[in-house]
């Protein structure tokens, strides 16, 4: 979005890139960065994605693969394993909204 008259759009952005591209993004394409949290923006995703998508989380045990199905109520979702697999590893166990 923007805010203000004639102020640029805004995107979110995570990671390095979000100060090393930020000249590239202002003046190639007239977007300003917005630097967020990357875990706090992953674990808000997915919270998200896991509580309005049928069978996206699931439970693999013994060659198996269950999936899970979260009701409306959000105490069914946590607490979970977060796997994040990018330039690194990230495991994070998620106990709540903003817990983890």
């Amino acid at each position: 979005g923007t805010e203000g008259g004639g102020a640029k759009p805004i995107v979110k952005a995570t990671g390095g890139g979000a100060y090393k591209h930020v000249e590239d993004f202002s003046s190639r394409l007239g977007l300003e960065l917005e630097k967020v949290d990357e875990m706090e923006s992953l674990v808000t995703g997915t919270n998200f994605l896991l509580s309005v998508i049928q069978d996206e989380g699931f439970t693999f045990w013994k060659g198996k693969k269950d999936y899970i199905s979260i009701q409306n109520d959000s105490s069914d979702l946590f607490p979970y394993l977060l796997v994040n697999i990018g330039s690194g590893v990230s495991l994070l166990k998620v106990d709540g909204h903003n817990q983890y």
